[in-house]
């Protein structure tokens, strides 16, 4: 068994415990793991190598770069504790990466609430105040 799948099943056991799962845990096709929290969708992914895990969201599309736009931005991460959030091509991203190897379900359960919940929350105040679209599914799977 390689490091990458070893990684893998580490990351699963621990989304079953941290987020009190019983059934299949299901990957997309680019091998990440789709969640949910409110309207946000997110996403984990195992890195390449599978020494770290990435939780990530693309929280609004088509927003763009003015001045109150960035400010939001650097509100919402003087707040974050676990994730950063920042403009990427018009795209309000939502990230945080773990170390795999030292992943414990709290902690994986509390950066993935801190990622959901600002994803959801700043995802459709942007759209709302300053334009874009709220994907409420998962449209773009660029792993980026």
């Amino acid at each position: 068994m390689s490091y990458t799948a070893m990684a893998h099943s580490h990351v699963e056991r621990m989304m079953r415990e941290a987020m009190e799962l019983d059934g299949e845990i299901t990957q997309d096709c680019d091998g990440a793991y789709p969640l949910r929290h409110g309207d946000a969708a997110y996403l984990l992914s195992v890195g390449r190598g599978g020494h770290m895990v990435k939780i990530w969201s693309q929280a609004v599309f088509g927003l763009k770069h003015t001045a109150a736009v960035l400010r939001e931005v650097n509100e919402a991460n003087e707040q974050l504790v676990h994730c950063r959030v920042y403009l990427a091509s018009g795209t309000l991203v939502v990230e945080a990466f773990l170390p795999i190897e030292t992943l414990i379900p709290g902690y994986l359960a509390a950066v993935c609430c801190e990622v959901g919940t600002i994803s959801d929350r700043m995802g459709h105040l942007m759209a709302a105040v300053h334009g874009g679209i709220v994907v409420p599914d998962f449209a773009s799977e660029d792993a980026g």
